[in-house]
């Protein structure tokens, strides 16, 4: 299975840095009030506001450094996303070639199925016009058959009345023959 991992854009990236800065801001300020409470009153009023304007700029050097380490550490995970991204347009890109190969196999094999199919149809075909022709000359042969045994006992008839009939003319010119030399 392929994981799919957080894709980073600009507006991720700037919803981000604004988080941080607020942050930042928040702890300037939380720090500022805190060191206010602490020691400059009254009448060290100038004092105050010289340190705090020192403390401006350097709080904002601090500022620019903690976003420039932020965005360095955005700029990491956008190349680490970037990587995974990468990674995963890949598998991507594989995952679809094997199955381009499998739909590929598939259609191989349905043309394949489709063919035996139509092999099928045509070795039924040809068996159904085999037994047919089969049982048509079965039944010209039985019916030869017939006829033959037909005319095999006409003729044994027609032999035997023959056979007989010569018989008896045998008979009968012996017959004649005796009657003949008796008369003699």
């Amino acid at each position: 299975m392929f994981h799919l991992w957080p894709i980073y854009s600009i507006d991720s990236d700037k919803r981000i840095i604004a988080e941080v800065t607020g942050s930042l801001k928040e702890c300037l300020d939380t720090q500022r009030h805190d060191e206010r409470k602490a020691g400059f009153t009254g009448n060290n009023q100038a004092f105050a506001q010289h340190l705090d304007s020192t403390k401006s700029l350097s709080e904002i050097e601090e500022f620019k450094k903690n976003q420039e380490k932020g965005l360095e550490e955005l700029e990491v995970m956008r190349r680490m996303s970037h990587a995974k991204n990468e990674r995963y347009r890949t598998k991507v890109k594989e995952a679809q070639e094997v199955l381009k190969e499998v739909q590929e196999e598939l259609a191989r094999a349905q043309e394949r199925v489709a063919k035996a199919q139509q092999d099928k149809v045509e070795i039924n075909e040809a068996l159904a016009r085999y037994l047919h022709f089969v049982t048509i000359s079965g039944e010209v042969l039985e019916r030869r058959i017939r006829r033959l045994g037909e005319a095999s006992v006409l003729k044994k008839t027609q032999t035997s009345q023959e056979a007989s009939e010569n018989s008896q003319e045998k008979e009968e010119s012996k017959g004649d023959g005796k009657e003949r030399v008796s008369l003699i």
